[in-house]
């Protein structure tokens, strides 16, 4: 099972666990309209059109509130640490929340029970990982070029506090970034870099390059960088190895948003993303699909 967790900027919303679906540009989960741009529900969009496409059972997710006041994240650490129960998950998928390190640390001790679940980090789970010092216990991390940065300085504990020879004006350099990172005690295993070319890194080695349909006004639509973790995250629980399912979420986003204006929202790409693995993923990977009876 796929089990995704993260907070949607809804002051109020209670933690909520459950099976959504999509509903036109809204994510739906126990009776709750979600607009799929919020939060993590971006990522949850994502991995429902994979997931469907694939036809394989859709994520469960773990959903809290939080406007900023931490007040959702630390139900939703708390609720990982003393409720949650993985004993069917093959991948967890931790993303938007506060990244509050000390209970972070608790959580990942928890999450080592479970042998053969890997966990994905973005956003604030990823920077609250990395401020704990546990990078080598996630399996996948999905930076941007920024992140990356964050994540090649061993002495910050969050992306606004970076030091200055890691970034060259607006220009990083990846390769140094990623030794910087690997020669750290602990890495993940596997990184996807996003930016105008995306990277994937493998064990600390650059194995892949994406740059293809690019389009530059993605980067001002949010939840654009989301969709890949809820792609990825979807098809290493299909069983995909985590390279090609990383170089195919990749390809995917960059093609189902390559015609996207400013003006539009993510929603336009989630729901591109059906069409786009049909006309594309077989000839991409050989990860073809067949019609539900």
């Amino acid at each position: 099972m796929l089990y995704i967790a993260g907070t949607i900027p809804i002051d109020g919303f209670e933690l909520s666990c459950g099976t959504p679906a999509l509903n036109g540009d809204d994510l739906v989960l126990n009776g709750r309209c979600i607009p799929c741009g919020m939060g993590a529900a971006a990522c949850v969009s994502a991995a429902l059109k994979t997931c469907g496409h694939l036809n394989i059972d859709p994520p469960k997710v773990i959903l809290v509130g939080d406007c900023g006041n931490s007040g959702g994240s630390r139900e939703l650490y708390s609720y990982l640490l003393e409720k949650a129960d993985f004993k069917d998950a093959a991948v967890l998928t931790m993303h938007y929340i506060m990244p509050i390190a000390s209970m972070m640390k608790k959580v990942m001790k928890r999450l080592g029970k479970y042998k053969n679940m890997k966990i994905v980090a973005d956003a604030g789970s990823m920077y609250a990982i990395k401020a704990a010092g546990l990078c080598g216990r996630a399996d996948i991390m999905i930076p941007d070029m920024c992140e990356l940065s964050f994540l090649a300085d061993s002495g910050a504990d969050h992306p606004a506090y970076i030091a200055k020879h890691l970034i060259n004006g607006y220009e990083i350099d990846v390769a140094e970034a990623v030794r910087s990172i690997y020669a750290a005690d602990g890495a993940p295993e596997l990184l996807i870099i996003k930016g105008e070319t995306d990277y994937v890194v493998e064990n600390g080695e650059i194995k892949a390059t994406v740059n293809d349909y690019n389009n530059p006004e993605m980067e001002a639509i949010g939840g654009t960088g989301d969709t890949i973790t809820g792609m990825v995250s979807a098809f290493c629980y299909a069983g995909v190895d985590r390279l090609t399912a990383a170089i195919l979420s990749l390809k995917a986003n960059r093609k189902a948003g390559e015609d996207l204006k400013t003006s539009d929202r993510v929603s336009s790409l989630v729901n591109n993303l059906t069409r786009v693995f049909k006309e594309n993923l077989c000839n991409w990977s050989g990860a073809c699909y067949s019609e539900k009876a």
